[in-house]
C-alpha cells in the first residue's frame, strides 16, 4: 500500500499563492546561486546562529529583489516548513542571468 500525501501552506484557510520559478540545481547559474549562498551562510550571515533569522539573512543576501517578492508580504516563521526556496533560488538564478546579459549588451 502507498500513501500519498499533499502538503498545501493554508493561511486564513486560503492557499498559499506565489510567483514559480523553475531552479536548476546543475545548470550554470544554479550553480552561481549556491556559491552565493555559501558565501552569505560563511560571510555575511556567520554571525546569526542556524535558524530563522540566519536563513532570512542568507536569502536577503542572496538576493534582496526576490526575498522581497517571494517572502516580504508573507514572512517566514520559525518552525514552517518553506515551500518558497526552491522558487527563490530560481528567481535568484534568473535574476543572475538576466544581470549577466545584460552586461554583455553593453559592452
Amino acid at each position: 500500500m502507498f500513501i500519498i500525501s499533499f502538503n498545501v501552506l493554508l493561511i486564513s484557510g486560503k492557499e498559499l499563492e506565489f510567483t514559480r520559478y523553475y531552479f536548476r540545481r546543475k545548470s550554470t547559474w544554479g550553480k552561481a546561486v549556491n556559491r552565493a549562498e555559501w558565501k552569505c551562510r560563511e560571510e555575511k550571515c556567520q554571525h546569526f546562529e542556524l535558524g530563522l533569522l540566519k536563513d532570512i539573512c542568507i536569502r536577503k543576501c542572496i538576493s534582496p529583489d526576490c526575498y522581497q517578492e517571494l517572502y516580504a508580504w508573507n514572512e517566514l516563521e520559525e518552525g514552517e516548513r518553506d515551500i518558497r526556496w526552491p522558487s527563490f533560488k530560481g528567481c535568484a538564478a534568473d535574476k543572475l542571468r538576466r544581470r549577466n546579459e545584460a552586461r554583455m549588451y553593453e559592452m
